[in-house]
């Protein structure tokens, strides 16, 4: 299967490294589809200009393709990116667009050349720019869900990264549920991390610190305020607790100076951004892992898959039955979000219940073995563009 993969708004810096959430999951399915015998190009639109890539790492420009002065404008930003993808991707089999914000290009090019589209939904990105003080109604709003909510429907089916993403789309855009489907992300710490690597199967540690990680974004739905205030009344309960913040983001400053305030100074370390092969066995040494999500309805991000796959205890914020890759009490703890009194009893209880961790965190590995790895997310992406084609072949 020839398979061109969209990203027309919102597009993550593929080359930046280390990769963000986004970028990682491009590269992951993208990869794994390739190792599954399928040609993927990807054509992306970076700081007004349409780039190209077979393999997940090198782009270039699109030779074709001419700014103008209406760029910025976002009819005129489609349509120049519907020409490229009509230059770019004759002959292919499949269009599989990662939605961004007003980017209705792949849908323009998948009518003119007769190519089923499938459309991917990470996010709600009403609510997203709400969070980054760009909050949208009147006809801005309106505009937004006509366009997008007419490129949805067009699409041959639509593939959701969570269960809470997937209800916004079938309600804002008017979807048939049947049309969409959740696959979740994956994580490459499958690959990179063996059971031997992993502290809760190792020999029985001796006394000492237990180790909380957390790996993501600073920012204000993330709650590492949360975490870091229920750290420090873990300390002042005696509890000896130790903690790697690992990521970055606008709320890192903050959360830096709240962790010298409450002073935990050495109990704390901020690594920054870090590759897989920098985080992965940092995880691989903790003993729990940390999401304590608040302000946002999907609770089941990138961390919950590395989590399991380094056979961590995980302490994950959800509510009626989300995150649904957590089961509660048998591959982690669910704490309402933003309950940091909840936060606390949970850590306290892993902390002081050591044979309780180590088997929740060996569940955890054995069913991202089972179900986590890239591979699994890109078989099930498979399975839907197979349906999707089948089901637009003439009888």
């Amino acid at each position: 299967m020839r398979i061109g993969y969209l990203m027309q708004a919102g597009s993550p810096r593929m080359a930046t490294r280390p990769f963000s959430g986004p970028a990682t999951h491009v590269r992951g399915v993208c990869d794994e589809l390739k190792r599954l015998g399928h040609q993927v190009r990807i054509v992306a639109r970076f700081d007004r200009q349409v780039l190209y890539s077979d393999d997940g790492r090198t782009f270039q420009p699109d030779a074709g393709f001419r700014g103008s002065g209406l760029q910025g404008l976002v009819p005129f930003d489609s349509l120049g990116f519907a020409f490229a993808c009509r230059r770019l991707l004759r002959g292919f089999d499949l269009f599989y667009e990662r939605m961004g914000w007003l980017g209705f290009g792949g849908s323009m090019a998948s009518a003119w050349l007769r190519v089923p589209l499938i459309m991917e939904v990470n996010g709600d990105h009403v609510w997203e720019r709400g969070m980054y003080g760009q909050a949208t109604g009147g006809m801005a709003l309106a505009a937004y869900t006509a366009a997008t909510g007419l490129a949805l429907r067009r699409a041959g089916h639509v593939v959701a990264s969570g269960t809470a993403w997937r209800s916004r789309a079938i309600e804002r855009f008017r979807l048939e549920a049947e049309r969409v489907s959740v696959v979740h992300n994956g994580t490459c710490l499958v690959d990179l991390l063996s059971r031997e690597d992993l502290r809760c199967f190792a020999a029985a540690a001796g006394d000492g610190p237990v180790r909380i990680a957390y790996v993501g974004g600073f920012y204000p739905w993330h709650g590492v305020g949360v975490l870091l205030r229920a750290s420090r009344r873990l300390v002042d309960l005696g509890c000896p607790v130790e903690l790697a913040l690992m990521g970055s983001g606008p709320g890192l400053p903050d959360a830096r100076g709240l962790a010298a305030q409450l002073g935990l100074g050495k109990r704390v370390a901020f690594t920054g951004p870090l590759p897989p092969g920098e985080y992965g066995p940092k995880l691989a040494a903790s003993d729990i892992g940390a999401a304590p999500y608040c302000g946002t309805v999907e609770f089941t991000g990138l961390k919950l898959m590395d989590y399991k796959a380094a056979g961590l205890a995980i302490v994950a914020s959800g509510r009626d039955g989300r995150p649904e890759v957590i089961r509660d009490g048998v591959t982690g703890i669910i704490v309402g979000p933003g309950d940091e009194d909840a936060l606390v009893q949970a850590l306290l209880r892993l902390a002081q219940d050591r044979d309780l961790r180590r088997a929740l965190g060996r569940c955890a590995r054995m069913e991202a073995e089972q179900l986590h790895s890239w591979r699994h997310t890109a078989a099930a992406i498979e399975a839907i563009m197979k349906r999707v084609l089948a089901a637009a072949r003439p009888p």
